[in-house]
């Protein structure tokens, strides 16, 4: 004899499984563009005469996160320098994408790339000159890439100036590479970039209030109300020139007999005679008319009576 497991109901149905997993995303995104304000605010006030990892002092602390902001700032800036920002790009991107869930199952794929791009730019920061404001006495791609460029340099076969010269070359190309692939970016994405810079530049064009550029439209608008102003009038007179002329002769009387007898459907084109016969009457006689036409006007809009058979 045999039995049947009951299969037992999700505790949570598909679409709510969905909507969690979204929402969770979406936290994620946050927890990571907190991260990445919080990391742009240590390495922003980082100081060299701050106690660190490898220093200590009894100066102030100038990091605006204290010592903790301190601790953090100091190894990363020495070791590989300006090269830590990359640390805060990728935190903003990848928030960005979880919170507005643009390609953000690829993270986990794309994080691999993250060491190889800080290392093409440590190595590219190094290959640069460094500011005057900087405060070691290394590149400004920390230690790692000073000592990463002065291996590459000197074992080039041509010679130190013409290593320096390509390892730039080489290593800013490296960097764009691994920018590209750790960031999350795909063909798709940099084929539609032209096209949505172009419809914002539209958009931003359109909308600028600058007066000088409103003027031109304004005037074409005038033109061409006062173009369909002329076309309806020339419709107007058109329809005039075929519509029979008022009969001189007919008097008050007549041409009310005939308004009374007209239909209420082609008593509008009984208005030009009206209109023609009012401008060759004297005061009375268009006065007379006038009232006239309106008491019958108002009698032929008027209901009839219900007759009952």
């Amino acid at each position: 004899m045999t039995y049947e497991a009951r299969q037992r109901s999700p505790l949570v149905d598909s679409h709510s499984r969905t909507i969690i997993e979204r929402r969770s995303k979406e936290v994620l995104g946050v927890v990571m563009l907190a991260a990445s304000v919080a990391a742009a605010a240590l390495l922003g006030t980082y100081s060299a005469t701050d106690p660190g990892l490898f220093s200590a002092n009894d100066s102030p602390i100038q990091n605006l996160l204290g010592e903790t902001g301190a601790a953090i700032a100091s190894p990363l800036m020495l070791i590989i320098g300006l090269s830590s920002w990359v640390i805060v790009v990728f935190l903003a991107v990848w928030a960005f994408r979880f919170m507005s869930h643009v390609g953000d199952e690829r993270f986990l794929g794309r994080l691999i790339f993250l060491p190889f791009l800080i290392v093409a730019a440590s190595i590219h920061l190094t290959s640069l000159s460094p500011h005057e404001s900087w405060p070691h006495n290394f590149g400004v791609g920390g230690m790692f890439g000073e000592t990463a460029l002065s291996i590459i340099v000197y074992a080039w076969p041509t010679g130190v100036e013409q290593g320096e010269a390509v390892s730039a070359y080489l290593s800013a190309a490296v960097v764009a590479l691994f920018a590209f692939l750790a960031l999350g970016v795909t063909a798709e994405e940099l084929a539609s970039l032209p096209r949505s810079l172009s419809r914002s530049g539209r958009t931003s064009k359109d909308v600028e209030p600058a007066a000088a550029e409103h003027q031109p439209p304004a005037r074409s608008m005038s033109g061409s109300v006062l173009g369909a102003f002329a076309r309806l009038r020339r419709e107007r007179d058109s329809e005039a020139a075929t519509t029979p002329e008022p009969e001189t002769d007919l008097g008050t009387e007549e041409f009310l007999e005939e308004f009374d007898d007209e239909p209420a459907s082609g008593r509008g084109r009984r208005s030009w005679r009206l209109i023609g016969l009012m401008r060759r009457r004297s005061g009375t006689e268009l006065e007379m008319l006038s009232n006239g036409c309106r008491s019958r006007v108002v009698r032929g809009v008027s209901e009839p009576p219900i007759t009952r058979s």
